[in-house]
């Protein structure tokens, strides 16, 4: 219990020492590819990609769902290729 008081303890501090630089210096990204560019500050960008990694991963579990797992092909056994005996 201990442990996990002092861990959320020090994700607490470093989280606040980076709000802290995060607004003395916002960070600057810029992306360009051929004619086009992408100009976004650190904090909006990593705000970007979570969203993104909660929208696949969201997508990922509905299709989880809408596909259960009787439905799937038979687990193979092994690396011989020979399906597996249920028993």
């Amino acid at each position: 219990m201990k442990k996990l008081f002092f861990l959320a303890l020090l994700a607490l501090l470093v989280g606040t020492l980076l709000a802290v630089q995060l607004v003395r210096d916002p960070g600057y990204i810029l992306i360009a590819y051929g004619s086009h560019t992408f100009e976004s500050s650190l904090f909006a960008l990593l705000v970007a990609v979570l969203l993104v990694v909660a929208v696949v991963k969201l997508i990922f579990s509905l299709l989880g769902a809408l596909m259960p797992r009787s439905r799937r092909s038979p687990t193979t056994n092994g690396t011989t290729g020979e399906k597996a005996e249920r028993s």
